[in-house]
């Protein structure tokens, strides 16, 4: 989408979220104005003093990375975001602040008990988000195909 405003990529550093930057990345290629790189890491741990450092130093480090990756392919405004906390609610406040237009994630593909049982960071943003949320199968990266990205927007039977 040639000029389109903001593309949210939410990462987790693992193979489901590069997924997901691969799509970003043909978004990035084909126009996409700005694009922000999310990750949430989750609540600080008490028990182990100066994790929290090493944990922000490490994860802006793969956030630069990933950037650097993005201003190389494309001429998208690209910045890295960190935050902490709840990681679907976590998405949605930052996706509400910047105003983007989409949120690109992966998704493990655990199935719907894992879902029903402990829930899903994908399944939740999907449901709640207001905005365009394609997402990156596992099952592409196994056959080894261009990720598809399946989306739905509010109001969309999910």
């Amino acid at each position: 989408m040639p000029g389109s405003a903001i593309t949210s990529c939410t990462t987790d550093f693992t193979d489901a979220s590069e997924r997901a930057f691969s799509i970003v990345c043909r978004l990035a290629a084909e126009g996409a104005a700005r694009v922000t790189l999310l990750h949430v890491q989750p609540p600080g741990r008490k028990d182990r003093p100066g994790w929290r450092e090493e944990s922000d130093q490490l994860d802006a480090a793969r956030l630069s990375r990933l950037a650097g990756e993005l201003r190389a392919c494309s001429r998208a405004q690209v910045e890295g975001i960190l935050r902490e906390g709840d990681a679907a609610e976590g998405i949605l406040r930052v996706a509400a602040e910047l105003g983007a237009t989409r949120i690109v994630m992966g998704t493990q593909g655990r199935g719907v008990a894992h879902e029903v049982l402990l829930g899903s960071v994908s399944h939740h943003v999907l449901r709640h988000a207001p905005v365009p949320v394609p997402l990156a199968p596992p099952q592409a990266a196994l056959r080894g195909e261009e990720p598809a990205a399946a989306e739905a927007t509010e109001g969309e039977s999910r």
